[in-house]
């Protein structure tokens, strides 16, 4: 994987970052909507647990796409080496994303969502899973091709 740079000031790498993250956006949202596809063919989902639904997985990894495309802009524009200090920066987003599910598996009524059990905060896990990596993978290739 190299460590190149998008370049902002260069319009055309700055529009290879943005498609970069658009491409990002929809395999990950792709990708966790597959991912559910399945897990409901394998297990019974909680279905009275909002965010294990098709809808809410698909904006929030939305949401978590947009916000890695624009650390990753700011990355590539401070650091030297943009792929390796973003994919650390993503590492340490994942963890931090994964915590509240963790609590919440701990004792799921602390959660202000109706229908929360356990099994639901770590079944979300797999999700940010899938998220994180398709998102980083895809904005590091984007780096490589556009350097």
């Amino acid at each position: 994987m190299s460590d190149s740079t998008y370049s902002l000031a260069d319009g055309k790498k700055a529009g290879s970052l943005l498609k970069a993250g658009l491409l990002a956006l929809l395999l990950a949202v792709a990708a966790n909507l597959i991912v559910y596809g399945l897990l409901a063919l394998l297990v019974e989902l909680p279905a009275d647990f909002a965010p294990l639904q098709p809808a809410p997985i698909a904006l929030l990894t939305a949401l978590g796409a947009i916000g890695a495309a624009i650390a990753f802009a700011v990355v590539q524009r401070v650091f030297r080496r943009p792929v390796r200090t973003f994919t650390v920066v993503a590492l340490v987003a994942f963890a931090l994303s994964v915590m509240p599910n963790i609590m919440l598996a701990v004792d799921p009524t602390a959660a202000p969502i109706p229908g929360a059990v356990a099994e639901g905060f770590l079944l979300l896990i797999l999700f940010h899973v899938v998220a994180a990596v398709v998102i980083v993978q895809t904005l590091a290739r984007g780096a490589a091709k556009a350097g």
